[in-house]
């Protein structure tokens, strides 16, 4: 049995204002999960995941502005915990900040505690912030209704963000749909698909689908990977719509790419 039995629920009220708010502070910031079916308190409409890479030290960096900004809102908002992780020397450090009981730690509220390597290790590439109270719930907590917090957490954000980090973030949503994808050894058309998978199709026959691979995103590179081969994106894009890369087969072959959106 899950954490949440109460059903499919849309995002609550402070989930909604939330991501209102990061979408208007960080326009090209990528907002994971708000809901989901798998028992958990993302299908209770509870919690948010925002999908800046620890490992990116320019996502790092605005992640930590909107956590800051997050703690010194808190009383407004009313969230009960966040999980994110920082790096020391090249070594994970996972942790979470406990808004409310009944979460906690041994440095205190609002401040960071230690996160086990599981849980942590779930939380490299995002962070995640709820309005679960613990326990088996089947109703949302008061707080998750709170709203009316937009203005001073965007006010937080630009405050503490450095303003070259946030402009050059990339959004995956820029990926969605077809590109033209061209090599020394041919052209090809791919869709790229919200659920991290990419199609790979002929430009004679772009209705037929030739193949499958899968996207990610491995700090700032744009990975893609086939079944003989992987290509590697830079990102940000630019100019917008168009990329640069390098493709490495299993076989050994290695060339650039270029890809244009269709």
């Amino acid at each position: 049995m899950g954490e949440w039995t109460g059903g499919n629920m849309p995002e609550c009220p402070a989930i909604s204002e939330l991501k209102q708010s990061l979408k208007m502070a960080v326009p090209h910031i990528w907002i994971g999960r708000t809901t989901d079916t798998d028992g958990s308190r993302h299908q209770a409409g509870l919690a948010i995941d925002v999908m800046l890479h620890s490992k990116s030290p320019d996502q790092k960096q605005v992640a930590d502005a909107i956590i800051d900004a997050l703690v010194d809102e808190h009383a407004q908002m009313g969230w009960f915990d966040l999980i994110y992780t920082d790096w020391n020397g090249g070594r994970p450090s996972y942790f979470h900040i406990p808004g409310l009981p009944p979460f906690g730690g041994p440095n205190g509220m609002l401040k960071k505690n230690p996160a086990g390597v599981a849980l942590g290790h779930q939380h490299e590439n995002h962070f995640h912030v709820d309005w679960w109270p613990g326990g088996h719930p089947t109703a949302w907590p008061a707080t998750a209704k709170n709203t009316g917090f937009k203005t001073a957490l965007i006010i937080d954000i630009h405050a503490n963000t450095q303003p070259s980090a946030a402009q050059d973030l990339f959004s995956p949503r820029e990926l969605f749909g077809w590109w033209v994808v061209t090599t020394s050894r041919g052209t090809w058309r791919y869709r790229f698909n919200p659920e991290g998978t990419v199609d790979w199709a002929e430009p004679e026959t772009p209705r037929k689908i030739e193949s499958t691979g899968t996207w990610r995103m491995d700090g700032t590179t744009l990975k893609l990977t086939w079944s003989a081969s992987v290509e590697l994106w830079d990102t940000p894009f630019s100019p917008p719509n168009q990329a640069k890369g390098v493709v490495n087969r299993t076989a050994g072959e290695t060339f650039p790419l270029a890809a244009k959106k269709a």
